[in-house]
This record gives structure tokens, C-alpha cells and sequence, in this order.
């Protein structure tokens, strides 16, 4: 694997562990790990931006890759409330490049506010004076962390981190996805890492009854409860704040 994403150039790391039946698939070199998530329905993406929202901590960074349609502002949707912030206005940033979600008193450490940037729109990196740039570097160092959008538009000297995550969403079929993870090593001591990487047990979001991680279903009860949460995705529910573009149905780029 070698992704191109701000800041970074192509790497094709060695892998010091391999084992395939382990979710934590590859430990490389390089202090990150790398992992994939699979989903089958947007309740399960939602489930699974909110274990990763319970692990973020002020400073960190999330870059954030996917087609239109692919769950990117669910997930975000996600983050967010699992960090007890206000998700009545999480959407796509596209327009307005950076949305900002702050909680009472102010973010600390280890409970940030969330800064969602969507780079889309950004000729270049001389775009970011206009922005207010060096202030959300500022609040990266203190209070908040971030996910980032079309980040190689920020250019390669943009963030303030080095140790970036990484999350590309790709389409399975019309209701699955392929959540592809590269995180920090660091994050592993973490509370709460385990069920980012693993599916836990879990509530079904229709009829609210337990869901075991091997269930076929999850994480919904039955195939019943699975057609329900289907009818509410295909009647609409889910929307986006920009009108589709050819690239975002083009294949990306792989290196």
C-alpha cells in the first residue's frame, strides 16, 4: 500500500508483524498500524465514527478520503456526538471549508472540540491566510482536533502534526463499505481502541435490542429491522450540501 496524502511522501513500508486472522492486520516500521473495517449499512458506519470520536484527543488529525456518497458526513456525524458535541449542523463543509464544533467551557486535552475542514474547494495552499489558518494550527496545539478533507489541497507544510491518521471509505455495493485505517501506534494504549478495530456488541437502531458481534444482521436485530434502516437511507434521509462532479465518480489515483 502507498497512499499519497498531505505532508507525506509514498511509502511502501515493511511490515514487522503479519498475521491475517488478526484485526490489526500489519504493525509497521514506520509506528503505525494498519486495519480494515467493514460495513454494511450506514448505522454500522455511525457506529463505528463514534468509537473513533471516543478516542480522539487534542492535536490529532484525521484525513479523510472517499467518493460522494460514501459516509464520510455520517461518520463525521458520528465523531461529533461521540464527543458530546452539538450535531445539529454537521454536514459537508464544502462550501464554507471549515465547520467548527465546540461544547460549553471549551475543549481540553482530553475531551477537544472537533474542527471539520473540506479542502475541495482550495486552489492551493496560499488559500489558507484567508482562512484563519494559523489559528486552527493554534487550537490543534490545545483544544480541538480535526478531520480533514481533500487534504492534499492544504499542501505538503499545512499540518501541524506528524503523525496524521488516515481514513479512506470505499464502496462495496450499495449498502457496504471498506473502511481502510492507518493510525498512529500510539493510539493503541487508548481506551476504547479495541472497538474501533473490532465490532463490540451493540443496540439495534431500530428496535433497540442487543446485537452480538457475530450476528449476520448487525447491527441490527433481525433482516426485518436491516429493510427498515435500507427504506429510510433510499427515501432520502441521507443528503449532501454540493452537487456531484465527475471526479468524485473517477477512480483515484493509486500509487
Amino acid at each position: 500500500m502507498s497512499p499519497r496524502w498531505a505532508g507525506t511522501t509514498e511509502w511502501a513500508p515493511r511490515p514487522l508483524e503479519d498475521d491475517t486472522a488478526d484485526p490489526l492486520r500489519r504493525t509497521y516500521d514506520l509506528g503505525v498500524i494498519d486495519f480494515v473495517r467493514t460495513s454494511r449499512s450506514e448505522a454500522e458506519t455511525a457506529l463505528i465514527g463514534a468509537a473513533l470520536g471516543r478516542l480522539l484527543r487534542a492535536g490529532d488529525v484525521l484525513l479523510l478520503d472517499g467518493m460522494l456518497g460514501s459516509g464520510k458526513t455520517t461518520l463525521v456525524r458520528a465523531v461529533a456526538a461521540s464527543m458530546g458535541l452539538d450535531t445539529g449542523a454537521v454536514a459537508s463543509p464544502t462550501f464554507v471549508v471549515i465547520h467548527e464544533y465546540s461544547r460549553p467551557g471549551g475543549g481540553t486535552p482530553d475531551r477537544p472540540e472537533l474542527i471539520h475542514v473540506d479542502a475541495y474547494r482550495l486552489h492551493d495552499a496560499s488559500d489558507l491566510d484567508s482562512l484563519g489558518w494559523d489559528t486552527v494550527l493554534a487550537r490543534l496545539g490545545t483544544n480541538a482536533a480535526a478531520v480533514i478533507e481533500w487534504a492534499e489541497r492544504l499542501g505538503p507544510n499545512a499540518l501541524a502534526t506528524s503523525e496524521p491518521a488516515r481514513l479512506r471509505i470505499e464502496h462495496v455495493d450499495e449498502t457496504s463499505r471498506e473502511l481502510n485505517f492507518t493510525v498512529p501506534d500510539s493510539w493503541r494504549s487508548r481506551p476504547g481502541f479495541a472497538e474501533l478495530v473490532k465490532r463490540q456488541a451493540t443496540n439495534c437502531p431500530i428496535t433497540g435490542a442487543r446485537v452480538e458481534p457475530d450476528s449476520p444482521t448487525y447491527p441490527f436485530a433481525n433482516e426485518r429491522a436491516r429493510m427498515a434502516d435500507l427504506y429510510r437511507w433510499f427515501s432520502g434521509s441521507y443528503t449532501v450540501s454540493r452537487d456531484a462532479m465527475q471526479s468524485d465518480f473517477d477512480e483515484p489515483e493509486r500509487g
